[in-house]
């Protein structure tokens, strides 16, 4: 079991609430401090060591959403 991990995600968004639909748009950005965060351990039978590997880095999202 890995250590707990901490990130930070930022969301702004834009609804618009209609009679029949919803529009959203919204821009995130995930991992905004940019954390090296444990993803996997595995082992490469090659160098015969055991290598981390890490989530991600800073992750931007850009998202439409239409509600009927």
């Amino acid at each position: 079991q890995f250590d707990p991990y901490y990130r930070v995600d930022a969301r702004i968004s834009f609804k618009n609430n209609a009679k029949k639909v919803m529009h959203e748009i919204a821009f995130d950005v995930q991992n905004v401090f940019n954390r090296k965060n444990v993803l996997l351990y595995q082992y490469n039978s090659k160098s015969q060591q055991i290598e981390t590997e890490y989530q991600l880095g800073i992750f931007p999202v850009l998202m439409y959403r239409i509600e009927f």
